[in-house]
């Protein structure tokens, strides 16, 4: 999410940070906002295995309050271990007094132009092992946006309550596919892993981004399209 946030005070003297979406009013941000807290709950009604929240938004920080960190281990294995389990991330872009700095020559905020030139270049890639964890990620924001935006502006990152113990990680193209730490070389099948696809593979044990939604056309539906001028829906990731 790259857009406005607003805090409003509570009586508890604790801070209620939303979202503003498109035609949202920041003077009615309880009316017309998302609270932030809410991007807890909706990831719970995925069944994703991997999910990670980038929020360019001032006062975004607020949302990683109530989290843990994220879990940082260079042991051998670490990556296999967190690409088969479970995650729930979010990296805000600063901390909730903090708001976002933008600049003409940039095109972008600070916490955009470094998140698209830290996974455009790899740089992002602290190890050179192929992959940037959502670690790694975070850990390059920090640096480069805090000294983009002269200490005024850190990004935050955290872990949602019961996310479990994985890791989103973004791979390159060139990178081996991470297989569960059980399966040996030959018992790879490669698949669609996700059960709400059309062509989910329930025997495989490592994704390939072939998923697809939506509902397949039949040869025949596609010649009454063709004749009839009838629309369908149709879908590919």
């Amino acid at each position: 999410y790259s857009g406005h946030g607003e805090t409003i005070p509570t009586k508890d003297d604790s801070d209620k940070g939303y979202i503003i979406p498109y035609e949202g009013r920041q003077n009615k941000a309880y009316a017309t906002g998302l609270a932030m807290d809410e991007v807890l709950t909706t990831s719970q009604l995925s069944n994703a295995k991997h999910m990670l929240f980038l929020m360019d938004a001032c006062y975004s920080g607020l949302m990683t309050q109530q989290y843990k960190g994220l879990v940082k281990s260079t042991d051998e294995g670490y990556l296999s271990q967190v690409a088969n389990e479970s995650s729930r991330q979010i990296i805000t872009a600063g901390g909730k007094d903090q708001k976002v700095i933008e600049r003409d020559i940039w095109q972008h905020s600070a916490f955009t132009k470094n998140l698209l030139e830290g996974l455009d270049t790899w740089e992002a890639d602290y190890n050179d092992d192929g992959c940037i964890t959502a670690d790694e990620l975070s850990l390059y924001l920090r640096e480069h946006v805090t000294e983009d935006s002269d200490g005024l502006q850190t990004p935050q990152d955290g872990r949602f309550i019961n996310s479990g113990g994985g890791e989103f990680v973004f791979f390159s193209d060139a990178t081996v596919t991470i297989s569960s730490p059980n399966l040996k070389v030959d018992e790879i099948i490669l698949g669609c892993m996700d059960e709400e696809a059309i062509n989910y593979n329930p025997d495989a044990t490592n994704p390939d981004r072939s998923c697809q939604y939506g509902r397949l056309v039949t040869s025949l539906e596609f010649g009454e399209i063709k004749t009839t001028n009838e629309v369908k829906v149709m879908g590919t990731d």
